[in-house]
């Protein structure tokens, strides 16, 4: 990428962040961690940060899944460093959070973005896999997570109070997800026809959304 060659000249000052550091300093040795991998760097030591990462997200046990939501990205980024398999793995879990109906909108749209970085690179028939798993989400049902079903009662035009937000947060990601996942002429028809039923709502995100979906396509 563009920052690909200014990072490589602060290599070393990088690397010198990656050993386990005070909890104060994790937020630099993880942006440290995440400009490595942008330069291809590939040691045992970023290897093994990410596969933590990884291992992280994974952990079903945990109970802030907002928490691990929010992270999701970062850690698919991360895991480029690691083996196919391992990246698999993390693409199929991602996978199965878009899919979580129970969970919010907003979740969701992330592991889909996630997903996205995930599997970017990922074999053809895992690709395929994914794709045909998260398609019907590019209409999808509305969420009846509490706070999602809060806020549509807010956004309702003859309510006492009145929220604008901008509807189709995970439909957008599902669609954009979908176009990277597509391998073959027929999922890219229907990655490509799934984005055009975006561009009728006259919205603007809405509109770069196809954009994007083209560009990829």
């Amino acid at each position: 990428g563009s920052l690909s060659q200014p990072l490589k000249l602060i290599r070393p000052r990088l690397e010198a962040l990656l050993p386990a550091a005070s909890p104060r300093r994790e937020a630099q040795r993880l942006h440290a961690a995440l400009a490595l991998v942008e330069i291809g760097e590939n040691s045992a030591q970023l290897a093994a940060i990410a596969d933590a990462s990884v291992a992280t997200q994974l952990d079903t046990t945990l109970a802030q899944a907002g928490k691990r939501a929010g992270s999701a990205e970062e850690t698919a980024i991360l895991a480029a460093c690691l083996p196919d398999e391992r990246r698999a793995v993390l693409a199929r879990h991602y996978c199965e959070r878009i899919l979580d109906a129970d969970d919010t909108e907003r979740n969701r749209a992330i592991y889909a973005s996630a997903c996205r970085i995930a599997a970017a690179d990922l074999p053809a028939d895992i690709r395929n896999d994914l794709f045909d798993e998260i398609f019907p989400l590019h209409t999808p049902d509305e969420s009846r997570h509490p706070s999602d079903v809060a806020q549509r009662r807010l956004e309702d035009p003859f309510g006492f109070l009145r929220v604008q937000t901008r509807p189709g947060r995970l439909r957008r990601q599902v669609v954009k997800t979908l176009a990277v996942l597509a391998d073959d002429g027929g999922r890219q028809e229907r990655a490509w026809r799934a984005a055009q039923q975006l561009a009728v709502s006259g919205d603007r995100y809405d509109a770069n959304t196809v954009g994007d979906v083209g560009y990829t396509l």
